[in-house]
């Protein structure tokens, strides 16, 4: 609905401002002056949109301010509104972007925190739970149990894995 809206607004001043401007070339004013910016509604509207993405607004102002104050207050009006408008809906897509990967992040966390909370209840499980320090032949002497296997197989996790991650 924005771009719309901000299209709309750029065709309504374009207009706007091509007629003032033949309004002004009927009152004989200097048809080379407002040549190449205001001629037609085409050149109007690109004149318009070069304004608002950065380019030296004050060249593309000075014919209208020539020809009447009303061409140049539409003009500096529609350049402020606009960058008002696209600063503020650039800020709204950077912070809703950053707020949406902020809860993914928190997310993930979250459930990285349950897996491992996990893990840990089942090799305590394993283990049992008036171990402190388990070493390496421990753990493989208790992985060959059946039990083990069948809690690494809810896992998902083969016996070769856990022996893996178990001495790495």
């Amino acid at each position: 609905v924005l771009p719309l809206l901000l299209v709309a607004m750029l065709v309504t001043c374009g207009v706007m401002l091509t007629i003032l401007q033949e309004t002004a070339y009927l009152e004989d004013v200097d048809r080379e002056v407002l040549g190449p910016y205001w001629a037609t509604p085409a050149e109007a509207m690109l004149s318009l949109y070069k304004s608002v993405i950065g380019e030296e607004w004050d060249d593309m102002s000075g014919p209208l301010r020539d020809v009447s104050l009303s061409s140049y207050g539409i003009f500096v009006v529609y350049v402020g509104l606009m960058r008002f408008l696209i600063l503020g809906l650039a800020v709204s897509l950077l912070v809703g972007r950053m707020s949406n990967a902020q809860h993914k992040w928190e997310t993930e966390a979250e459930t990285q925190l349950a897996r491992c909370v996990k893990y840990v209840k089942a090799f305590t499980n394993i283990i049992g739970e008036d171990c402190e320090a388990v070493g390496l032949e421990e753990f493989c002497e208790v992985l060959h149990q059946g039990r083990v296997n069948s809690v690494l197989a809810k896992l998902g996790v083969s016996t070769v894995e856990a022996e893996q991650l178990f001495y790495s």
